[in-house]
């Protein structure tokens, strides 16, 4: 798995793959949201391997295990970029409404809410 050891304000991810121990940081840039098939999808974060291996991780908006609050933070700080594919969250919104947004799709999706615990 493609998993995020930090989220930077730039709203980049330094990344560790597990399986491979490729390292590195994946650009907001690179960072979409879709599901494998590639169907946008505002509830998946895809992180690529910036290795250039083609490996990719799909992350629900739910977070997974330990790394629940960095992915939560990543989507917040991915929609405050681009706006939310579900269209009601729009570019460069406050974090507290940003917040706030993706909190509500987590709860939809009967997940816990970490991210606002590390966002400043």
């Amino acid at each position: 798995m493609i998993r995020p050891i930090a989220v930077n304000s730039d709203g980049s991810v330094v990344i560790v793959f597990d399986e491979l121990g490729h390292t590195g940081t994946v650009t907001p840039a690179s960072i979409s949201f879709s599901v494998p098939d590639g169907t946008p999808d505002y509830r998946t974060l895809v992180l690529t391997c910036p290795d250039g291996c083609g490996s990719a991780s799909y992350h629900p908006i739910t977070g997974d295990g330990l790394c629940r609050a960095l992915i939560q933070e990543a989507f917040v700080r991915q929609v405050r970029l681009k706006g939310c594919p579900c269209g009601v969250a729009t570019i460069g919104r406050p974090f507290a409404v940003v917040i706030a947004h993706i909190r509500s799709h987590v709860q939809a999706n009967r997940g816990n809410w970490e991210a606002n615990q590390v966002i400043a």
